[in-house]
């Protein structure tokens, strides 16, 4: 293991996803004293090693859907940014309603989103059968679908943070 430098402007805990964002936005914004430290093995296996990845801009408030626009921008221009090949699968999101009291909420979600440039489509119960195969919904009455949205998202941008000249170790810490 590399000898660990004695001082740091900022030091982040955690080499997930969001240590790592968070010492890349820090250096692109002119830190150069960054110490980025993980506990397990290998930098991205902790929580966001195990999450699905997905994306979406099905949500019900105006904040969350411009938050979603602005991330999704940024991953969908994040290899020429950082020079790492990032792998995003476009194979939509697909919210199965099989209860009558939900339409009403998800119609005025659909709205919002689509008033904010989401192209969310409203599908009825056959059209939800028809693209979830081979998954079975014989009880959807309704969903929405948004061809945009993203299932698996997996980057490996920790050299992001090195090539502005920051440093990251691992660490066995509890």
């Amino acid at each position: 293991m590399p000898k660990i430098q004695k001082n740091a402007d900022v030091v982040i805990i955690g080499g997930g996803v969001m240590g790592a964002s968070t010492a890349y936005h820090l250096a692109i914004r002119g830190f150069k004293n960054i110490l980025l430290l993980e506990k397990e093995p290998f930098f991205g296996t902790g929580a966001t090693g195990r999450c699905a990845g997905g994306f979406r801009h099905q949500f019900n408030s105006d904040i969350n859907i411009r938050l979603s626009q602005l991330s999704i921008e940024m991953i969908e221009n994040f290899e020429q940014e950082i020079g790492d090949k990032v792998f995003v699968k476009k194979n939509g999101y697909l919210f199965v309603l099989t209860d009558e009291k939900d339409i009403e909420v998800f119609k005025k979600s659909l709205l919002i989103q689509q008033n904010l440039g989401v192209k969310t489509q409203w599908l009825s119960g056959d059209e939800v059968r028809r693209i979830s195969f081979p998954c079975v919904f014989s009880d959807a009455i309704a969903g929405t679908y948004n061809l945009n949205d993203q299932h698996k998202f997996q980057f490996y941008a920790l050299g992001a943070p090195q090539r502005h000249g920051q440093n990251l170790y691992r660490l066995n810490i509890a």
